[in-house]
Formats: C-alpha cells, sequence, structure tokens
C-alpha cells in the first residue's frame, strides 16, 4: 500500500501528515512509530492525521513513540496545511483535536490558533529537586508541563535535566513536559521570554513546543500579570501569543517542506 504524504514544520518542530486515511488507535501507533524515525522512516517529531467527516475537521497528533496527545504546533500545522492547500478558504475555521474543538483565525496569510484554556495553573510550585531551581509552575494546557524560570537558559542541559523533572512522582504518573523560560523584559504588561523544551513522548529537547510557550504565557500571566509575549525557541523563531479575552491566540512559522509517497 502506498500512502502520499506531506512534511510540515513549525519552527523546526516538523510532522507528517497524511489526510483522509481511515485507521484505528493501534495502527495509528504503529504508523506514527514507522513513519517519524529518522533513520528507517520519514523522520519526524509527531505524526498529524487529519480527516473531514461532513463540514468537520478531525486532527489526530501521534508523538514519535506512538502515544496521543494534544500538539499545539501540530495543530496550526494542519490548519496551515488546510488553508494553503485551499482545502479551507474560510478566515476562521474549526478543528477538532484531543484537547477540544479549537478555533483559527487567518490573518494576513499567517494561522493563529485559540489555545485550549488551562485545565489548571499551579504556580510557585514547591518542587525539591537536586538542581535547586525555585521558580516552579505547574500548568496543563492539553498536556502537562512544568516550567522552570532561570536566567542562564542558553547554559542549560535541556536534555538531561528535563528527563530528571519528567517524571518526578509530583507530576503524576504520565510526567510531564519541562519548559525551562528565561523571561528577558517586561514592559507593562507586555514580555519578552525565551524557551526551551523537553518533550513527553518524543523524549528529546525540541526545537519549538505550542502548548509548552502557552503553558509559559499562562504561568507569567498569574505571576507578573502578563497579557502579551513575544517568544522565542531554541533556534530563535518567534512566536506571538496575548490575551483575547478570556482565551490565549498563538501565532508562529509554519512551512510544508515537502511531499511524497510512503509503501507501507
Amino acid at each position: 500500500m502506498r500512502l502520499k504524504f506531506y512534511k510540515l514544520t513549525a519552527a523546526g518542530n516538523d510532522f507528517v501528515l497524511f489526510y483522509n486515511i481511515s485507521n484505528s488507535r493501534k495502527n495509528l501507533k504503529n504508523l506514527a512509530m514507522k513513519v517519524c524515525d529518522r533513520h528507517y522512516g520519514i523522520g519526524a517529531d509527531g505524526l498529524l492525521v487529519l480527516n473531514k467527516k461532513g463540514d468537520e475537521f478531525y486532527l489526530d497528533y501521534l508523538n514519535s513513540d506512538g502515544s496521543f496527545a494534544f500538539c499545539g504546533n501540530g495543530t496550526r500545522s494542519a490548519a496551515f496545511w488546510l488553508y494553503k492547500n485551499r482545502i479551507v478558504k474560510k478566515k476562521e475555521f474549526f478543528l477538532n483535536t484531543e484537547s477540544g474543538k479549537l478555533k483559527i483565525y487567518v490573518k494576513n496569510k499567517s494561522i493563529y490558533v485559540g489555545m485550549p484554556f488551562p485545565s489548571f495553573i499551579k504556580t510557585n510550585f514547591n518542587l525539591k529537586n537536586k538542581f535547586d531551581f525555585k521558580k516552579i509552575s505547574f500548568v496543563k494546557v492539553g498536556v502537562p508541563h512544568l516550567i522552570i524560570e532561570t536566567k542562564n537558559i542558553d547554559k542549560i542541559d535541556v536534555v538531561n535535566t528535563g528527563r530528571y523533572f519528567r517524571d518526578l512522582k509530583e507530576l503524576g504518573s504520565s510526567g510531564a513536559n519541562v519548559d525551562f523560560i528565561e523571561l528577558k523584559k517586561i514592559d507593562g504588561d507586555c514580555a519578552e521570554v525565551f524557551i526551551r523544551t523537553y518533550e513527553r513522548g518524543v523524549e528529546d529537547e525540541t526545537l519549538s513546543c505550542s502548548s509548552g510557550i502557552t503553558s509559559s504565557f499562562w504561568a507569567l500571566n498569574k505571576l507578573y500579570g502578563i497579557r502579551r509575549a513575544r517568544i522565542f525557541s531554541k533556534n530563535k523563531e518567534i512566536f506571538m501569543i496575548e490575551l483575547n479575552d478570556k482565551n490565549a491566540v498563538l501565532t508562529g512559522p509554519n512551512r510544508i517542506v515537502f511531499e511524497g509517497e510512503i509503501r507501507l
């Protein structure tokens, strides 16, 4: 069997997308592990499976280890692909995701996503750790994120430090993604922030993570009253996020890299 695929990237967080394929969750898990393999497959951080049912679009996201999750970059990438290929021509539409039905906005050819509202926010999280980090928050925006504020983000060993925090018992049985942030500047309710993320399911540092950006934004909102932010990912790509009413709306880079067929 041959399937057409599309390789997408969102500031270096890369995905393989399939459109309108029917598969069981077990088959999708196997598909994700096969196509995301960087040595024997196409190579990606995650798999996007996008289906249209009636007038609705449904998105399944799987990490490279085959686990289902919510992915903000993946959601924005799927929306970008739909609009770029003129499958959707409206400036506002919806995507059904693991975290509910999310509103997509198109402005000046850029994709904006109304991100899920956090199901919990815990700032000043008292988490004992061998690194003696003290400014820690725990936020869930679709998936759980531990947010650690630091002053020397470029010197952080994200993989080993993130792996240490990922499975701490205080974070629950499934663990959490781990985000390291450095607050560069605050001007009123606007901030400039650098972020690096250890991503659960990928089990490595990824070049960007929208749910991590959004979780960090909500922590900064509660701690410092931030309502708008410019966020710089590891490779210095720029994301913009702001509160629109009570919802956080996020935009960032998207690109279709190539397309092809894979034999399964």
